[in-house]
C-alpha cells in the first residue's frame, strides 16, 4: 500500500519476460532467432520502401532500379569501427557511401580499402574494410550513374542532379532577366527566342541552366536583341522564288500577274505544312532541310549509317542521338512524346551540335 492509502501493483521481471509480456512470445522468438534469409529480406524490403518514398521517382527509372536488386547475391563489408554493412554483389564505393548517409555520398571522393586508396568507381569485395573519403567541395556528378549499382545510390544521385539543375535554372533566369533590364529590352517570349537561337540552344530552360552554371556570357545581349527576326513570309517567298527560278528556263521572264501571286501563296502554305513533323512516320534526314532544322547530338556524335533516334525540342528543332545513347534513354522516360523515329538519307557532311 502506498503512503496515501492506495494499493500499488509491482511487477518484477527480466528483459526477456518484459518483451514476451508486451509483444507476445512469437514476437520474441521472431527477433531473437531470426534466420539470415529473413534478415536479408527485411533489408531488401526497407530499400524498396525507401525507393517508394522518393517524391520525384520516375516510373521507368523505379522499375529499372527495382530489377537491379531483385535477385542479386549480397556481400558484407566493414567500416573502420567494425560495423558490418550488407550490399548487393558488384556494389562500388559510391554505393556504400550512399548506403551510410546521403550527404556522405554527395561529398564522396574515394575510399581506403584495406589501407589502399581507391576511386569511387572501385568494386567492393566481400569482407573489405572500407573508409569513405569525402570533401566539402565535392558535388554529385551525372557520370556517377555509370558505376552506381544500388537503387538507393542511383536514386540519390538523380535527385541531387535534378535539384542542382533546378537551382541553376532559377539562378540563370534571374541573371537573364537582369541583363535584359540592363539592356532596356522587354522580357518577352520573342526576345528569349532570339537569345536561344543566337547560342544555338534547344529551349529557354537550357539557356537559364547554362547561364546559371556560368557557361554563357551575356555581355553581347544588347547586340543580340538588336537583331530583327526575319519575316516568315519573306523567308518562304525567297524559298519559293528560288525554286521557281531553278525550274524556269533562263530566257523566260518572271510572271508578276495575280495568278503568279496565287501560286506563290500556295507554295508558302505548302512550306508551312511541311514544317510540322508527322510523328507517325520516320523523319528523313536530308542534307538540305529548308523548313526543319536538326543537329547531331554531341554526347554520342552519330554519323550516317548509325541506328539513330530523334528528340523534338519545343521550338521544333530535331536533335539526333544514337539509339543506345544514355541521354535519349532519359528523354524516353521523362519526355517520351517528343522522341521520334528518324532515318538517314545520302549526306555529304553535316555539322555536329556545338553543345548539348
Amino acid at each position: 500500500m502506498g503512503p496515501q492509502g492506495n494499493w500499488v501493483e509491482v511487477q518484477i521481471r527480466t528483459e526477456r519476460m518484459d518483451e514476451v509480456a508486451e509483444h507476445g512470445f512469437a514476437a520474441h522468438y521472431r527477433y531473437k532467432d531470426i534466420s539470415t534469409f529473413e534478415k536479408e529480406l527485411d533489408i531488401w524490403i526497407e530499400r524498396i520502401r525507401e525507393q517508394l518514398r522518393t517524391p520525384d521517382s520516375d516510373t521507368f527509372e523505379f522499375l529499372d532500379d527495382f530489377k537491379l536488386n531483385l535477385f542479386t547475391t549480397e556481400i558484407n563489408v566493414f567500416t573502420p569501427k567494425g560495423d558490418m554493412i550488407t550490399l548487393p554483389q558488384g556494389s562500388t564505393v559510391i554505393d556504400l557511401a550512399y548506403e551510410i548517409h546521403t550527404e556522405l555520398g554527395n561529398k564522396c571522393i574515394g575510399a581506403k580499402i584495406n589501407l589502399k586508396l581507391v576511386p569511387i568507381s572501385h568494386v567492393l569485395g566481400n569482407g573489405d574494410q572500407v573508409e569513405i573519403l569525402s570533401s566539402k567541395n565535392q558535388t554529385p556528378k551525372l557520370e556517377w550513374l555509370q558505376f552506381a549499382t544500388t537503387a538507393k545510390a542511383r536514386s540519390k544521385i538523380k535527385n541531387a542532379f535534378k535539384l542542382q539543375r533546378r537551382q541553376h535554372v532559377e539562378t540563370g533566369k534571374e541573371m537573364v532577366e537582369e541583363a535584359m533590364k540592363a539592356a532596356h529590352a522587354p522580357i518577352t517570349a520573342n526576345n528569349l527566342k532570339k537569345i536561344v537561337a543566337h547560342f544555338n540552344l534547344n529551349n529557354k530552360e537550357q539557356l537559364f541552366s547554362d547561364v546559371g552554371m556560368g557557361f554563357l556570357d551575356l555581355d553581347e545581349l544588347p547586340e543580340i536583341l538588336g537583331k530583327k527576326s526575319p519575316n516568315k513570309l519573306v523567308k518562304y517567298w525567297n524559298i519559293s522564288f528560288s525554286r521557281k527560278k531553278k525550274e524556269e528556263p533562263q530566257e523566260a521572264a518572271p510572271e508578276t500577274d495575280s495568278e503568279g501571286d496565287y501560286e506563290l501563296e500556295n507554295e508558302t502554305e505548302e512550306a508551312e505544312k511541311h514544317y510540322k513533323i508527322d510523328k507517325q512516320k520516320p523523319f528523313i534526314l536530308k542534307e538540305a532541310q529548308d523548313n526543319i532544322s536538326f543537329s547531331l547530338a554531341k554526347c554520342c556524335n552519330p554519323i550516317p549509317g548509325d541506328k539513330v533516334i530523334g528528340y523534338l525540342s519545343t521550338d521544333d528543332h530535331v536533335i539526333i542521338h544514337k539509339t543506345g545513347c544514355k541521354e535519349i534513354e532519359k528523354f524516353l522516360s521523362s519526355h517520351g512524346n517528343r522522341v521520334i523515329a528518324v532515318e538517314w538519307t545520302k549526306f555529304k557532311k553535316h555539322k555536329s551540335q556545338p553543345g548539348e
